[in-house]
C-alpha cells in the first residue's frame, strides 16, 4: 500500500507520506508516517567563573542523533514484544525505544512506534 498522497492546496502540489519501498521494514508493521527531528549527539559548553556559557561546541552535522516517531497500520498479530532491536530507514540504522500500545483508527489498529540513530551505530 503505498502511502504518498499527493494533495493540490491553493494551486500549489504537496506531497505527504512516502512509497513502499521508502518506509521501515518492520515485520507486521505497515509504516504511513515518520516524524524525525535532528539533534546534535554530543553538546559540550565552557562556562566562565561566574556560571555563564562562553562557549559551545556540539556534533557535526554529519554525525547528528536522529530521534523518529513511526506511526502506521499493524496486523492482528502484531505484538511489541516480538519487535527486533533495530531497523534500516533512510540510510541510517534506527534502534526501537518503545512502541505504542495498539489503538483503532477507523477499521485498521494503529501504533507508534519510537526510535534513535545515532551517526556511528550501523547494525545490531
Amino acid at each position: 500500500m503505498a502511502t504518498y498522497e499527493n494533495v493540490e492546496v491553493l494551486g500549489a502540489q504537496y506531497r505527504f507520506g512516502f512509497q513502499d519501498a521508502d518506509a521501515p521494514v518492520i515485520a507486521k508493521f505497515h509504516c504511513r508516517t515518520a516524524e524525525l527531528n535532528w539533534e546534535p549527539e554530543a553538546r559540550e559548553e565552557a562556562q566562565n567563573g561566574e556560571g555563564h556559557a562562553e562557549a559551545v561546541a556540539v556534533s557535526l552535522a554529519t554525525k547528528r542523533m536522529i530521534t523518529g516517531s513511526f506511526t502506521g497500520y499493524v496486523d492482528d498479530d502484531f505484538e511489541a514484544s516480538d519487535l527486533p532491536n533495530g531497523f534500516n530507514f533512510k540510510g541510517r540504522y534506527y534502534v526501537f525505544q518503545r512502541a505504542s500500545d495498539p489503538r483503532r483508527k477507523g477499521v485498521f489498529v494503529e501504533v507508534t512506534i519510537e526510535a534513535i540513530s545515532k551517526a556511528g551505530i550501523t547494525g545490531s
